[in-house]
C-alpha cells in the first residue's frame, strides 16, 4: 500500500492488521454469480456547509437612534448586534401593544397586522446574550415597575376602604343603626368589589397559562412575556393537555382576538384584545432538538415555532475588551420614546384622521403611496415564491415546506418592522403620522431577507439528517479513528450507550446519538451488529471494514460546502432611498437662514415610481 499514514492516528502494525482482517472480510463474504468476492464501496464523505458569511444587521436597516443604541451596547458587551436589536425592537412593539397596527392593503379592511413580536436570542453560555438583553430591556423594565408600584397603591387604598366600609357596617349592625344607612354601606360595597382595580404590569415572568392568561386580562394594552430561558415555555406548552394553552397563545399572537376563559372554580376572565410579545434566550443545541423532536411529533405543523419571526442565529465577534461608559444622551433619547409611545393614545393624536380601523374599530396606519406600491410587488413576489413547485431553496439540505413555513410569516414580519421603525422616528414629534414611509418600509424588507438566511441556517440544523446531526457524526466518526485498532470500538464495538458515557460523558442525548449513527451507516462509515438474547440485546456498531483509509485525509470523511453568499435584490433600493434621504437633508437644512432656499422640498407623495 501507498498511502500516506503521517496524520493517522494508527501505527503501522494497526494498519497491516487492519488489511489482514480486511482480507478475511473479503473471504467471509458471499460471492457474486463469477465467484469473485464482494468488495466493500468507498464511504461517502459526509457533507456539511459553513456560515463564514452570514448577513448581519447594520445601521442603514434602522433609524439612527434605534442604531446607535443598539451598536453602543453590542461594542461594550462585545456581543452580535443583533442580540441588543432584538431585546430592544420587542420592548418597543409591546409598548405599542394593542393601540396601533398596519393595513398593509389599500382598500381591504380584514388584512390587519398587530404590532406583536415573538423573538429569541440564539447564543452559547458567555456569549452575553443575558446581559445583552438585560441592558437593551432596562427601560421598558423601568416603565414596568412604575406602572406596577401605582397599580399596587391602588390595589391595597381599595382593599383599605373595603376594610373601612365593612367595619362601619358591622358598628351600625351591632349598635342596631339605621338600616338606610347600612343599605348605603351595603351599596357602596359591592361597588367596591364590582371595579376592583387590578395589578398594571408590562412584563411577565411567569409563562403558566393562568399568570399570562391574568395579566393580559388585566392590561388591556398587551404584556411581554420575558424568560431567561424560553425552553420553559417549551417545556409547558409540549405536556400532555397544554393544546389549549398552545392555541391560546397563537391567537394571543395575532393581537387583535378577543378571549374568554372559563375556569371551573375561579370563575372567568375577560380579555378584549389578547396581545402577548415573547422574548427569551436559547442555547443552539437546545434550540436544534427541540425542532428535531417537533418535526418528529408533528407539533410544528401548526407554525408555533416559525411564529418566533424575530430571530437571528449569528455568529460572534472577535473579542475586544470594552471599558466605556454607555453613550447617555442616546440612552435618553430613546427612553423618552419609548416613555412616550407608552402613554400615546390613537385618539389625542393630531393625525387620527388619517388612522384607519376596522369593523371592530382595531386601529392602525397605512403605507404612503410609494411604500404601497413597493409593498404591493415585494409581496406579489413572496406569494409568488411560496406557491410555486419550481422555486427551491438555495440550500440542498433545507426542506423547501419548511422555507415555506418561514415565509409565509414574512408578510407580517416585515409590516411590524416598518410599524416600529415609523413610532421611533414619529415619536420625537409627539405624534404619530398614519403614513409609513418608503424608506422605513424597505428598510423592513431588508431586515426580512437577513432573518430568512438566518431561519435557514436554524432549521438546517435541526432537521433529521442536517447539519445538526452531520456534526454529531463526524465527532463520533473521529473519536472511531483515535481509538486503537484492537480497542473495544473496533473489536466488540459500540453500543449508544457506550458512546453517551466513554465519549460524551453522559452529555449528550441518545436520540440524538442514534440519528448520528444512521447517517454514519447510510454514508458506509460503520456496521451495526444485534447482540445478545432475549434479556438483554442491544446494538453494536464498528468501522465498516478497511475505511481507514479514508479516515487520513479530511476530503476523504468531510465534504464542505459554504452557504451561499446572501444577496438581497431590495437592498439595492434601500441604498438608493438613503442616499435621496441623504441628499434632501442637505439641501433643504432649515436650520440656516430660510433665504438660502429658493423652493419648497418636494412632498413625499410626488413623484412615485
Amino acid at each position: 500500500m501507498t498511502f500516506d499514514y503521517a496524520y493517522s492516528s494508527y501505527t503501522e502494525e494497526d494498519i497491516m492488521a487492519d488489511e489482514e482482517l480486511y482480507d478475511i472480510y473479503q473471504q467471509q463474504q458471499s460471492s457474486d454469480q463469477d465467484g469473485r468476492p464482494f468488495k466493500p464501496t468507498k464511504p461517502t464523505p459526509l457533507s456539511i456547509q459553513t456560515y463564514d458569511q452570514m448577513p448581519i444587521i447594520e445601521s442603514r436597516f434602522m433609524p439612527k437612534v434605534l442604531a446607535d443604541r443598539v451598536f453602543d451596547i453590542a461594542t461594550r458587551m462585545n456581543c452580535p448586534p443583533e442580540f441588543p436589536y432584538t431585546a430592544l425592537m420587542i420592548s418597543i412593539a409591546t409598548l405599542i401593544g394593542t393601540k396601533l397596527g398596519v393595513y398593509p392593503k389599500k382598500n381591504d379592511p380584514d388584512f390587519y397586522v398587530s404590532s406583536t413580536l415573538w423573538g429569541m436570542i440564539i447564543g452559547k453560555s458567555g456569549s452575553m446574550k443575558t446581559p445583552a438583553q438585560s441592558i437593551a430591556m432596562q427601560k421598558i423594565q423601568s416603565l414596568h415597575n412604575n406602572i406596577l408600584k401605582e397599580s399596587e397603591g391602588k390595589v391595597l387604598a381599595h382593599k383599605k376602604a373595603i376594610k373601612r366600609i365593612q367595619t362601619q357596617i358591622n358598628r351600625h349592625e351591632k349598635n342596631g343603626g339605621n338600616l338606610d344607612e347600612i343599605h348605603t354601606l351595603n351599596d357602596q360595597l359591592e361597588d367596591l368589589y364590582a371595579n376592583a382595580p387590578a395589578l398594571q404590569t408590562i412584563i411577565v415572568n411567569d409563562a403558566t397559562r393562568e399568570a399570562l392568561h391574568s395579566a393580559v386580562a388585566n392590561t388591556q394594552n398587551g404584556v411581554l412575556l420575558k424568560l431567561d430561558e424560553i425552553k420553559t415555555l417549551f417545556n409547558i406548552i409540549d405536556k400532555f393537555g397544554s393544546e389549549a394553552y398552545r392555541q391560546t397563545l397563537l391567537e394571543f399572537w395575532n393581537g387583535t382576538e378577543s378571549l374568554t376563559s372559563l375556569r371551573v372554580g375561579s370563575g372567568h376572565t375577560y380579555t378584549r384584545r389578547g396581545y402577548v410579545s415573547i422574548l427569551g434566550g436559547i442555547q443552539p443545541k437546545t434550540l436544534m432538538n427541540y425542532i428535531k423532536t417537533s418535526e418528529l411529533k408533528g407539533t410544528a405543523d401548526d407554525g408555533f415555532l416559525y411564529r418566533f419571526q424575530l430571530t437571528f442565529h449569528p455568529q460572534l465577534p472577535p473579542f475586544k475588551d470594552s471599558d466605556n461608559a454607555p453613550n447617555m444622551e442616546i440612552v435618553k433619547e430613546l427612553g423618552d420614546i419609548m416613555e412616550f409611545l407608552l402613554k400615546w393614545d390613537s385618539q389625542n393624536d393630531p393625525n387620527k384622521m388619517d388612522y384607519r380601523s376596522s369593523y371592530n374599530e382595531i386601529v392602525g396606519i397605512s403605507f404612503d403611496p410609494q411604500a404601497q406600491v413597493i409593498f404591493s410587488q415585494w409581496y406579489e413576489q413572496l406569494m409568488t415564491r411560496i406557491r410555486s413547485d419550481s422555486d427551491h431553496s438555495k440550500r440542498v439540505d433545507f426542506d423547501e415546506d419548511k422555507l415555506n413555513e418561514l415565509l409565509s410569516k414574512y408578510a407580517a414580519i416585515v409590516c411590524k418592522i416598518a410599524l416600529v421603525y415609523h413610532a421611533i422616528e414619529a415619536a420625537p414629534k409627539g405624534e404619530i403620522s398614519g403614513f409609513i414611509s418608503k424608506l422605513n418600509l424597505l428598510r423592513a424588507i431588508v431586515v426580512s431577507d437577513i432573518l430568512e438566511e438566518h431561519g435557514k441556517k436554524i432549521y438546517a440544523s435541526g432537521k433529521k439528517g442536517g447539519d445538526g446531526d452531520t456534526n454529531l457524526a463526524l465527532r463520533i466518526l473521529l473519536k472511531y479513528r483515535s481509538e486503537p485498532l484492537r480497542s473495544k470500538a473496533h473489536t466488540s464495538g459500540m453500543s449508544v450507550s457506550n458512546i453517551s458515557r466513554d465519549w460524551f460523558y453522559d452529555n449528550m442525548d441518545k436520540s440524538d446519538i442514534e440519528d448520528a449513527l444512521e447517517l454514519l451507516i447510510n454514508h458506509g462509515w460503520l456496521k451495526s451488529a444485534f447482540i445478545g438474547g432475549a434479556n438483554r440485546p442491544t446494538t453494536k456498531y464498528t468501522l465498516a471494514p478497511h475505511v481507514h483509509k479514508y479516515l487520513v485525509e479530511e476530503k476523504d470523511y468531510l465534504s464542505k460546502s459554504a452557504a451561499p453568499q446572501w444577496q438581497s435584490i431590495w437592498q439595492d433600493a434601500l441604498e438608493k432611498e438613503l442616499e435621496m434621504e441623504l441628499m434632501l437633508s442637505q439641501k433643504y437644512d432649515y436650520s440656516t437662514s430660510e433665504s438660502d432656499h429658493e423652493e419648497e422640498p418636494p412632498h413625499p407623495y410626488y413623484d412615485i415610481k
